[in-house]
């Protein structure tokens, strides 16, 4: 532990890259390694050993240390996760987290992390999220997600809605509407009544749907 943080970034690197995934673990995660020490020494080796490790160790462990990591670390690593892995530690983010990272990754990588997540606890981890980012996660995210996503009180507020609508694309925004059902339809296209928006997207929408 002395050594990780007393040594120069760039020698400690070295040092690290020429560790296996299993000796790291053994090395960061023994009793005298603070999580601040750990989190110094992830930042110095490639991505792909970073992910590697975090994915074998547990989650709950994984996702303190992806908190106190720069945003655009933590999107890299969870980026290279992939949608099986990367849900399990994204649900035990921070939302304040979440809300940082998901802005940094791919919309359509973020949109699949997002769909293996239960609608409510989806809902819970985007609740900081921008809501122009969130329109272009959602509008990568399966139709049922985010449609699902609409549904859930805790996150899709009126207001909320209305921001999210307005950044996207109408005829998507239309069918994911639709498909969220007649109230939080209803409910979000009267607030967009005061724009533009409103007319728009009910001009998208299939004749069964208005």
């Amino acid at each position: 532990s002395h050594l990780i943080q007393s040594i120069d970034a760039e020698e400690l690197g070295k040092l690290l890259r020429a560790y296996d995934v299993t000796a790291l673990i053994g090395l960061l995660t023994q009793a005298g390694v603070s999580p601040e020490v750990a989190v110094r020494a992830l930042g110095l080796v490639q991505p792909n050993v970073a992910s590697d490790l975090l994915q074998k160790m547990d989650s709950t462990r994984a996702a303190k240390w992806m908190d106190m990591m720069a945003p655009a670390i933590s999107a890299n690593i969870l980026s290279l996760m992939g949608p099986k892995v990367a849900p399990k530690i994204v649900e035990k983010l921070e939302t304040s987290t979440v809300g940082g990272v998901i802005k940094l990754m791919d919309a359509s990588v973020a949109a699949s992390i997002a769909d293996a997540l239960t609608p409510a606890v989806c809902a819970q981890k985007l609740q900081e999220t921008e809501p122009e980012v969130l329109a272009r996660v959602m509008a990568e995210m399966k139709r049922t997600g985010a449609s699902d996503l609409i549904k859930e009180k805790s996150l899709y507020t009126v207001a909320l809605g209305q921001n999210v609508m307005q950044a996207m694309e109408a005829a998507k925004a239309a069918t994911l509407l639709e498909a969220a059902g007649t109230a939080p339809c209803v409910q979000i296209l009267t607030s967009l009544q005061k724009c533009d928006a409103a007319s728009t997207i009910a001009n998208n929408m299939s004749s069964k749907g208005l």
